[in-house]
């Protein structure tokens, strides 16, 4: 992705209200695969989960350490 296609993608990010108590966005890396689960559909996968390697970049922030890569343990 280009720097301007990032700062775009920022920038719209930026401007989504926070409302309510719990808010949750997800994200998926080139290559990767997703897996939605609702409704206690996730049992049994807590290993798979806490497996999940950690991503090259940010999906908005890049490589900053402001976002996921500061926060991923």
């Amino acid at each position: 992705m280009s720097p301007e296609d990032e700062a775009r993608h920022r920038a719209f990010f930026e401007k989504v209200p926070v409302q309510g108590e719990f808010m949750q966005m997800g994200a998926y890396p080139y290559g990767g695969t997703w897996d939605f689960k609702v409704g206690g559909e996730h049992v049994d996968k807590e290993k798979e989960v806490w497996n999940v390697p950690k991503p090259q970049k940010d999906p908005i922030l890049g490589l900053s350490k402001e976002g996921i890569l500061g926060l991923w343990t």
